[in-house]
């Protein structure tokens, strides 16, 4: 059993921030589309740190896999949508405490989801395909 690092998890972190907090400009009057968050998203940008790929549930439920230092991390947990804003509550697999995050979403399509976290990075997200 290998010991993840506290760097890479402190990085998955600030990853989850996806599924993570926000930036301070906000306009009151943007929202987003709560229906078109459902479904499976993959990240594909930045390319360097945890790699996310994340599930959104109609019942509001989240889950999903985060590739850290070529190590799978499983987490699950809750979100809600505030205007523009995802507000998650997520717990990794075989950590204690919960995380809490959030991120204001940029831009949302039917196959785009980008997102800025609370550290200015910029997450991009496709969806995946239903099987």
């Amino acid at each position: 059993y290998e010991v993840v690092p506290m760097r890479a998890i402190v990085s998955l972190g600030l990853a989850l921030a996806l599924v993570c907090a926000a930036a301070a400009e906000d306009k009151k009057d943007e929202k987003i589309d709560p229906k078109k968050l459902v479904g499976a998203w993959k990240q594909v940008g930045p390319k360097d740190g945890p790699q996310v790929t994340i599930e959104l549930t109609a019942d509001n439920k989240v889950s999903g896999t985060a590739e850290v230092a070529g190590k799978q991390i499983k987490f699950s947990g809750t979100y809600k949508v505030e205007g523009n804003r995802i507000v998650t509550i997520t717990q990794l697999e075989g950590m204690e405490g919960e995380t809490k995050g959030g991120g204001k979403v940029t831009k949302l399509t039917d196959d785009v989801l980008e997102m800025i976290d609370t550290n200015a990075i910029e997450l991009k997200l496709k969806r995946v395909p239903k099987k």
